[in-house]
């Protein structure tokens, strides 16, 4: 786990280094308080962003992936262990309902154009929490690895 992390966060923590102070410059424009530019620093340094929303993309948005690919990486050991205890029927299963949870999670991130759509006309605020849930959650991530890791296995069965 951790070889795999030491692998991109040097140059992650380097590039955000490098653009705080243009982010914390963004902020301070923006007027955002000290204690949420804090919050913010901190989820990105410690790749925690992906848990959080509405802080996902803030500051450095690839970073998200990153987040995500995180935790993942750290719950592989355990799926890569059930994983291989599976049958090919249980290969197959499994496969198919990551498949349909997957384009479930599609349709809801499609059903919400509300929060990206820029000709739709609204007459609220809308806060995107639910599309960024949708899209950035570590969960996602996590099936998804998982998908690759069956569709592996089945092939070597």
């Amino acid at each position: 786990f951790w070889s795999r992390v030491m692998s991109y966060y040097p140059l992650h923590v380097l590039v955000t280094t490098a653009f705080a102070p243009m982010f914390v410059a963004v902020e301070r424009y923006y007027n955002t308080p000290w204690s949420k530019t804090g919050l913010r620093a901190f989820l990105n340094y410690s790749m925690l962003q992906a848990w959080f929303p509405a802080e996902a993309e803030v500051w450095n948005q690839p970073s998200w992936f990153l987040s995500a690919l995180t935790f993942s990486n750290l719950a592989m050991p355990a799926v890569l262990t059930r994983t291989a205890a599976l049958s090919k029927i249980g290969l197959q299963k499994l496969f198919y309902a990551l498949t349909t949870i997957s384009v479930l999670q599609k349709l809801s991130f499609s059903n919400t154009s509300r929060f990206h759509s820029h000709n739709m006309a609204t007459t609220e605020r809308q806060t995107p929490l639910i599309w960024n849930l949708t899209r950035f959650h570590p969960f996602s991530a996590l099936m998804e690895m998982t998908m690759g890791v069956v569709s592996a296995r089945e092939v070597m069965m």
